[in-house]
């Protein structure tokens, strides 16, 4: 069962990286105002905000509201 606490975490001009909140594993990097996934596969994505995301790791949901201004 996957944990749903709606944590929020926004990447910030110190450090683009976005974590998870519960673990701080690497869930994506804030790059040109769209965030970049990778997945295992070479899968890669670059989507815009809002995001949101599960942890590979705990499986709780995160949410980046806007890129670093």
């Amino acid at each position: 069962m996957s944990r749903v606490d709606g944590a929020k975490s926004n990447p910030n001009l110190l450090s683009p990286e976005w974590r998870c909140t519960r673990c701080d594993k690497l869930l994506g990097v804030c790059r040109d105002g769209r965030m970049h996934l990778r997945f295992a596969r070479g899968h890669e994505y670059f989507v815009g905000f809002p995001v949101q995301a599960t942890c590979r790791g705990c499986e709780t949901l995160n949410q980046a509201q806007s890129p670093a201004r």
